[in-house]
């Protein structure tokens, strides 16, 4: 009677979860075809999980590899992700408002009302390249070959990276309004005012703190970092007369990098891009590839805030307002390799799952293209 009674009652669940699961489906509530495919989506991750299998050996020290000329990784600082897609918060001025804060006795806590917060979703993509070694190169102990094929691929992806990035923050449809000037009447490499005091409109002091200023006015922050192309520097800043002239009147040098942070006093980091990549256009009678270099920064001149330059404190970055992250998976860039050829062709892979977001463009200013 007992086992008739489970049966039962097992019986009557099941139909109670299909007319339930019926019902749900009829008023858009579920997809039964996605309820369907959860069993084959996990055979499906169990079996590409067996085909693909990381290389801890190779992977640790991709992991640790840095290009030194890429400052993409110190505009949008990267943060880690634990999957695929990603919900990221607009940050609200809650934290600048000022409100009564002394309590009286008997009265009531001071409470903050919040602003509302938007959301913006932000989807990860993968990025792979693989460096073929043939099985008798695969083998050389003199030269640890595979590791250098494993390195390449993972430079292959990270150049990449830095160029998704310099895309990004260089494009001033990505800003907010009256956070870009791409229409400046003098460049820089032929301003000749010399004082920042002189309110002159073409002095680069006069420009770069007004734009510093117009941060200020949206977040309370005064910009802590600039980004710039080699030929910025090379061309205007490093020529420049006001930074001439402060730079003389205490050391007998050339202006370096860091002597922008006497012109500009609220910058602590300075960032020269000097990255480029090479464009084929044809090869040559040895069969080598023509082409020219294109600089990933260009001419273009950048002014952000990140709480990352002033804290070590990884959460307390991600919490609070700032120009933007490049959000990194988990464990990536990872490295493996595989065969082809019947076996005599070994490729070394690198892979990173990556994407690279502007979470506040008001917290960022971009003068394009600076030079004539």
């Amino acid at each position: 009677m007992k086992k008739f009674f489970k049966s039962y009652m097992a019986a009557t669940l099941s139909v109670v979860a299909a007319i339930a699961i019926m019902v749900l489906w009829h008023f858009g509530v579920i997809d039964v075809g996605s309820l369907l495919a959860i069993p084959f989506i996990g055979m499906a991750q169990q079996s590409f999980q067996q085909q693909w299998q990381v290389n801890p050996t190779l992977t640790a020290p991709l992991q640790m590899h840095r290009q030194q000329n890429f400052i993409g990784g110190k505009v949008l600082v990267e943060a880690p992700a634990d999957s695929m897609w990603i919900r990221v918060p607009s940050w609200a001025k809650d934290n600048v408002i000022i409100v009564q804060g002394k309590r009286g006795i008997g009265g009531p806590t001071n409470v903050i009302r919040p602003q509302k917060n938007g959301f913006s979703d932000v989807i990860l993509e993968e990025y792979d390249a693989a460096y073929p070694l043939d099985w008798t190169l695969a083998q050389n102990k003199t030269f640890n070959m595979q590791m250098y094929a494993t390195l390449v691929a993972g430079d292959i992806c990270a150049l990449w990276q830095e160029k998704e990035i310099a895309d990004l923050v260089t494009t001033a449809a990505n800003y907010a309004s009256g956070h870009s000037n791409s229409s400046l009447s003098v460049k820089w490499d032929q301003v000749t005012d010399v004082t920042l005091e002189s309110g002159g409109v073409n002095s680069i002091g006069v420009l770069i703190t007004d734009a510093a200023n117009t941060i200020k006015s949206k977040h309370g922050v005064l910009p802590n970092a600039c980004a710039m192309g080699f030929n910025v520097w090379q061309k205007a800043l490093g020529k420049n007369p006001e930074l001439l002239a402060i730079v003389k009147g205490v050391v007998a040098r050339r202006p370096v990098y860091d002597d922008l942070k006497m012109l500009f006093p609220f910058l602590t980091t300075i960032n020269i891009g000097v990255a480029s990549y090479f464009v084929q256009s044809d090869v040559d009678s040895d069969g080598l590839p023509v082409g020219t270099f294109v600089d990933l920064w260009g001419d273009d001149f950048l002014l952000y805030y990140d709480p990352a330059l002033e804290t070590t404190d990884l959460q307390a970055n991600m919490l609070a307002p700032h120009f933007g992250n490049t959000f990194v998976m988990n464990g990536f860039p990872a490295a493996d390799n595989y065969t082809t050829e019947g076996g005599k062709v070994m490729n070394f892979r690198a892979t990173k799952v990556m994407k690279p977001a502007i979470l506040s463009n008001d917290l960022g200013y971009l003068f394009k293209g600076v030079l004539s």
